[in-house]
């Protein structure tokens, strides 16, 4: 029957952040295709992971929980670190693991000098060069992780990183590509608001062109109906022909344009 879980993780609690991103780095890591193939591997994930959130007390030994959990691992992932070399439960869940899980791989995180981070059930047995050191300095967190995930599969590390190169720069082109199509909208919307912007201009300038023409028209035909009012003529008949000429005559001079 196959384990339960991928791998457990052990560590000293003074380690939680690390721990709480070594989790989420396995757990959502991506197997490539490949190796999802060539493995008969059913999912590209290398969950689930085990990780104990709960600090154990001094005065108990190792729970059963934590017991059932080290045996249904395939692998043991151990932080080590000064505080963790100096854990009794890191130290027992180490023994434990080797205890009932004969088959199963110890993987090592260094995260402190190799002389002072080792918990005594590994310092005869562990060789240093084959751990995953995440300190800036080694290998940082991205390269340890490809360490732990190597081993985790059984594949070389070489192929890992590859694919994760090739990972990184389809990203990259994928980010590149998003952002040139971002750009290239952006400055379509802006092409379209200057346009709009100048067409709201020229309606803006038609308005107020036509609101000017028809006050001058309205001035002028209010201006014509005066002449031609009987009340202001004095008695003398205004024919309509003469209207239309006098207004005929006004209109190139006072409506020009």
């Amino acid at each position: 029957m196959s384990a339960r879980y991928r791998a457990f993780i052990s560590y000293s609690h003074a380690d939680d952040a690390l721990a709480g991103w070594l989790h989420r780095a396995l757990e959502t890591y991506r197997i490539p295709r490949h190796l999802v193939l060539k493995l008969g591997l059913s999912s590209n994930r290398l969950q689930p992971i085990f990780r104990d959130r709960e600090e154990l007390p001094s005065s108990q030994d190792l729970t059963q929980s934590i017991r059932d959990a080290l045996a249904d691992s395939e692998h043991l992932v151990v932080i080590c670190s000064p505080a963790s070399a100096h854990s009794r439960w890191v130290n027992e869940e180490i023994e434990q693991f080797r205890r009932v899980n004969a088959t199963g791989r110890v993987l090592c995180l260094l995260a402190g000098e190799a002389d002072e981070s080792f918990p005594p059930a590994m310092r005869d047995s562990y060789q240093e060069p084959l751990a995953a050191d995440v300190r800036p300095e080694a290998d940082g967190r991205d390269g340890a992780k490809l360490k732990l995930v190597a081993g985790l599969l059984g594949v070389g590390l070489d192929d890992l990183r590859r694919r994760d190169a090739q990972r990184r720069q389809r990203r990259l082109a994928a980010i590149a590509a998003g952002s040139m199509v971002g750009m290239a909208v952006a400055a379509g919307l802006a092409a379209w608001a200057l346009v709009a912007q100048q067409v709201a201009e020229r309606a803006e300038q038609r308005a107020t062109l036509q609101a000017r023409t028809a006050q001058r028209t309205l001035a002028f035909l209010t201006e014509l109906l005066r002449e031609s009012d009987p009340t202001q003529a004095r008695g003398a008949e205004i024919p309509v022909r003469e209207v239309l000429d006098r207004a005929a005559r006004r209109v190139g001079d006072e409506l020009d344009d």
